[in-house]
C-alpha cells in the first residue's frame, strides 16, 4: 500500500450513513459534529468533522440543522448497506464526488486502505454525570442510528475494532461541554463513536480532530 499522505485533521471528508426515517422512541443521527433535536434525522460523515461529499443545503428541524433526506438518495444510486462490496468505487467523475480529492483519501474509498502504523487515539473529557465506555463490535447500540450509503462509511464500519460510547443520562442537563478529541498518530486506522442522550437530556458535544492520520470513522447520535 502506498504511504498515506499527511494532511491536517479535518481537511478531507468522505462517507455518510443514511438515517432511518421511520417513527420510533429513539432518534438517530450519524456523522461528525451533528446532533438532532427531532424524532429522526441526521447529518453524516466519516474521517473528519464535516458532512460527506454531495450533501445538499441543510434544513432545520427544531433548532438543529440536519441534512435533507432527498440528498442521500443521489449517492451513486446504491442502497444503504454495511457491506463495502455493495457500493461502486468512486473515480471522482461522479457529481457527488467531483469535489473530493480522492488521492488524499489514501485508499479509504476503494478498499485498498488497511490499518497500519499507530492508530488514532480517542480521549473524552466530560462532566461526572457522563458515562464513557470503550466497547467491542458486539455492543447492541452500535449501528442503530443508520446504515452506510457509500464505500467510505461502509469501510469504516466494517473495519473498526473498538468504539467509544458517551452516554448522558436521562433528564441530565450538562453545564459543561463533552469534548471528544481524536488525535492522529501518523498511521491508518478506523474508528467509531456513539453519543447517546437519554430522554430530556441536554448536552453540547465538541469533536476535535488533531494530528496527522489516514482515518475513516463514523459517529452515531442516539437521541431520546
Amino acid at each position: 500500500m502506498a504511504e498515506a499522505e499527511k494532511f491536517p485533521a479535518g481537511s478531507t471528508t468522505a462517507g455518510s450513513i443514511r438515517v432511518s426515517a421511520d417513527s420510533g422512541p429513539r432518534g438517530g443521527a450519524s456523522g461528525a459534529g451533528a446532533a438532532d433535536s427531532g424524532p429522526r434525522g441526521g447529518v453524516s460523515g466519516a474521517g473528519a468533522s464535516d458532512s460527506g461529499p454531495g450533501d445538499g443545503a441543510p434544513v432545520t428541524t427544531g433548532s438543529v440543522a440536519v441534512a435533507a433526506d432527498s440528498t442521500v438518495a443521489t449517492r451513486m444510486s446504491a442502497p444503504p448497506s454495511y457491506d463495502v462490496a455493495d457500493f461502486p468505487v468512486p473515480h471522482g467523475r461522479e457529481e457527488e464526488w467531483r469535489f473530493t480529492p480522492l488521492a488524499r483519501l489514501a485508499g479509504l474509498h476503494d478498499g485498498s486502505a488497511r490499518a497500519a502504523g499507530e492508530p488514532a487515539t480517542v480521549e473524552v473529557s466530560a462532566p461526572a454525570d457522563v458515562t464513557v465506555e470503550t466497547v467491542g463490535r458486539g455492543d447492541a447500540r452500535l449501528g442503530t442510528a443508520g446504515t452506510p450509503v457509500d464505500r467510505v462509511a461502509a469501510q469504516a464500519y466494517s473495519a473498526f475494532e473498538k468504539a467509544t460510547v458517551v452516554t448522558v443520562p436521562k433528564e441530565t442537563v450538562l453545564d459543561e461541554p463533552v469534548r471528544i478529541t481524536v488525535r492522529g498518530e501518523g498511521g491508518t486506522s478506523f474508528g467509531h463513536q456513539v453519543v447517546e442522550l437519554g430522554p430530556l437530556a441536554e448536552a453540547v458535544v465538541v469533536i476535535d480532530h488533531t494530528g496527522d492520520a489516514t482515518l475513516a470513522a463514523n459517529v452515531e447520535y442516539l437521541i431520546g
